[in-house]
This record gives structure tokens, sequence and C-alpha cells, in this order.
């Protein structure tokens, strides 16, 4: 039974090896085809997006013209609340599922990297999460982030900055 376990142990052990193998090809191929997009190049300069997210975010969002707005895109990367209307009542509950899951996760990703990097999102963040809690902290943040992207991406400059491209977006 003990030599069963041994070689099931290496066996799996093997395994993982090869798909660790695997995925440094593939990831070498992603990073060699992206330096031929501008637009990946120009999202790797918002915090929090690298390598790995700028394709994937750059190719799941597709054409930016088909969103009229950051508030579109937001809802698209399901990071606005569901709200039921009825009468005179509105109810608001958790993020819709709606819209496009690798988005969401992507975002999610960008906000944790950005907060962990960016000392401006790094203090907006701590603010929110005294206030609101980490989860709901982490969704504004990712929320905000699509923001930051909408507005590199649709007036073709890098990013200056959290603070910066939040209210240059406002205005």
């Amino acid at each position: 039974m003990h030599d069963l376990f041994k070689l099931g142990s290496c066996c799996k052990a093997n395994i993982i090896e090869t798909l660790n193998e695997n995925i440094k090809i593939i990831e070498s191929e992603i990073r060699k085809n992206n330096k031929e997009d501008e637009i990946t190049k120009l999202l790797k300069s918002i915090s929090g997006i690298g390598d790995m997210l700028s394709p994937t975010i750059r190719y799941e969002i597709g054409v930016m013209s088909r969103f009229f707005n950051s508030k579109r895109l937001a809802s698209y990367c399901r990071f606005t609340p569901r709200m039921h209307i009825s009468g005179k009542s509105a109810k608001y509950y958790k993020t819709s599922k709606d819209g496009n899951a690798y988005l969401k996760r992507a975002f999610s990703e960008v906000a944790v990297c950005a907060i962990k990097y960016d000392d401006d999102v790094r203090k907006h963040y701590q603010r929110l999460k005294s206030k609101k809690g980490k989860p709901v902290a982490l969704s504004i943040i990712g929320r905000n982030m699509t923001t930051v992207l909408y507005h590199v991406w649709t007036t073709n400059q890098e990013y200056r900055g959290y603070k910066k491209s939040l209210q240059l977006q406002r205005t």
C-alpha cells in the first residue's frame, strides 16, 4: 500500500511539472504576440494590468466603440448592482450576473494588484474598506479600474494616475 502511495505521488508530481512547462510555453507565446498590439501596450500602462491580463481584457472587450460610456463598460464587466423597481420602491441587490464573467475576474485581479502597487489606489481602498468592508471596497476599486481603462483606451493616452484618470472621466 505504501509503494502505491509513492507511485501515485510521483505520477501527480510529473503531471504538475508537465502542466507548468506547458503554461510557460503558452505565456511566452502570449507575450510574443502582445508586442505587436498597440492597445495591449497601452493597457499595460495601467497599474495592475500586466502581460497576461492586458490581452485578456483587450480581446474580451473587443471594440470599445460599442460602449457609449464607462458605465456601460462597468455593467458589461458585472460591476453594477441589480435593481428591482416596482411602483415607487426600488431594491438593490448584489452585482448582476449579466455580462462577461472573464472580465469580472480580470478586473478583480487588476484591483488587487493596483491596491498592492499604486499608492493612490491603496489609500482609496483603505478608506472604502473602513467604511464598507473588504468585499465591497474591492468591488468599487474594480469598477473604478474599468473607468480608468475606458479613459485610457478611448483617449489613446497612457495611464497618468488613478485620481487624474477618474477626474478626467467624470468631466
